[in-house]
């Protein structure tokens, strides 16, 4: 028997012949495998992102309460309900859980150092303050905006109530708008000189923390001190003058009879100090001395003190400044009643004047009311604005949300399964040819 051994001209003359069967072939497979690795891709889709958490604590792994912070858990099912209400998704809170997926972000340096660190025998902790966040859409039957969107509202939802729970904030108390009708003047000009002081106070506040920062309607800390300050000036000033000077009032009797008892109030308050004055002059009296020499060094002459005496002295003098406010403020209110029940000398002020300061009074009210109104709200915009600022770099995202895929390149599964088709194929043939 003779044998002979196939020539690669007759191989390649073989497989040549069957070209376009190989081809059609391999555009079969590449067709196949491609919608094959898309559909697995497209079944594999997760919406991701990635959060920076800089809160005191985080690096330590705590909360700013000193609890441990478990990012496994970190988002709870509260924050899961209310996000999706804000999507309007028709999804269980529990489904999304275990569709959401936070996985703490190691640089590769810090492996290194850790690597390192551990086999010299030394111990280290590292707590990772940036994590991806993955949400498996596809299981939760959401398209792709949809589930950009719930990607996006977990996060806000978790810093809102991040903000709650340990962020405090502030905002000022509204007491505009309500009915002055039956409340004295004196009454309103107190609520409104309450109400500027609380705002004034919360500026304040701003100004010591960042006198710089501006709401987006570009209104500043300042802004708003200098609009209540104005009325103040204007509308509060008229408001106290007039009533006081034109003894305004819609009850008279209501009015003695809370003159009457601040005069009480104060009589018990000068009895106080009146009291104190007296046992700190039998002090001062009958202080027998206890003199300290103060010996400096470098210096022939000696310093004789007596600082308890010296305190006496003090303490006197802050006594009878007490006394002299609540004498004067009893006499205020004294001189006030008399000229409510007509006995004040020089005070004349008739019926139909008291009308027209009364309209001119109530006009400075409703301004100032009215003001105030926009001003707290105007105030309250830029403190929940200034709130967000304090919080935006607490849990802040750090790139919009991407639809990821850990399969290959459909491209690349279609063309790896052409080649195997076509492959498989040319073996098929080669096998099939009768060999001579």
């Amino acid at each position: 028997m003779e044998e002979k051994e196939i020539s690669l001209k007759e191989l390649f003359s073989v497989v040549w012949k069957q070209k376009y069967l190989l081809g059609l072939i391999f555009i079969a497979g590449l067709v196949l495998f491609g919608i094959g690795g898309f559909v697995y891709n497209n079944s594999n889709e997760t919406m991701v992102t990635y959060v920076s958490l800089q809160w005191d604590g985080v690096a330590d792994g705590e909360y700013p309460n000193g609890q441990r912070f478990d990012y496994t858990s970190a988002v709870e099912p509260a924050v899961i309900q209310i996000a999706i209400e804000s999507e309007g998704l028709d999804i269980s809170a529990l489904d999304v859980r275990d569709a959401v997926t936070l996985t703490p972000v190691v640089p590769g340096n810090i492996e290194s150092v850790i690597a390192t660190a551990l086999e010299a025998g030394e111990q280290i902790t590292y707590f990772a303050t940036e994590f991806k966040l993955t949400l498996d859409y596809k299981d939760l039957g959401l398209s792709e905006e949809e589930g950009r969107s719930l990607s996006e509202q977990l996060i806000i939802q978790f810093r809102l109530d991040f903000e709650k729970k340990y962020v405090s904030q502030s905002i000022v108390l509204d007491y505009t708008g309500i009915d002055y009708t039956d409340l004295e003047y004196i009454d309103i000009a107190l609520i409104i000189e309450t109400q500027i002081e609380l705002v004034d106070s919360k500026m304040e506040q701003g100004i010591a923390m960042d006198p710089n920062f501006a709401s987006t309607t570009g209104i500043t800390f300042t802004d708003i001190q200098v609009r209540t300050e104005l009325i103040k000036i204007i509308e509060l000033n008229q408001i106290k003058s007039r009533t006081n000077a034109y003894l305004l009032s819609k009850d008279a009797e209501y009015l003695q009879i809370n003159y009457q008892y601040q005069i009480e109030v104060k009589q018990l308050e000068l009895d106080k100090e009146e009291s104190k004055e007296i046992d700190n002059q039998y002090q001062l009296d009958n202080y027998n001395g206890a003199l300290t020499t103060i010996i400096i060094p470098g210096l022939d002459q000696e310093i004789d003190i007596d600082p308890y005496y010296d305190t006496l002295l003090e303490n006197m003098i802050m006594i009878q400044t007490e006394i002299a406010e609540l004498e004067n403020d009893i006499a205020y209110f004294e001189l006030l009643i008399s000229r409510l029940d007509g006995t004040a000398v020089g005070f004349d002020v008739t019926p139909q004047t008291q009308a027209e300061e009364i309209i001119k009074v109530d006009g400075f009210i409703e301004d100032a009311d009215i003001k105030l109104g926009v001003i707290v709200e105007d105030a309250n915009e830029l403190l929940v604005e200034y709130n967000q600022y304090l919080t935006s770099n607490i849990i802040k995202p750090i790139m919009s949300p991407v639809v990821s895929s850990d399969g290959l390149s459909t491209i690349l599964i279609g063309i790896v399964g052409g080649i195997l088709a076509a492959g498989t194929a040319t073996l098929v043939v080669l096998f099939k040819h009768d060999w001579k």
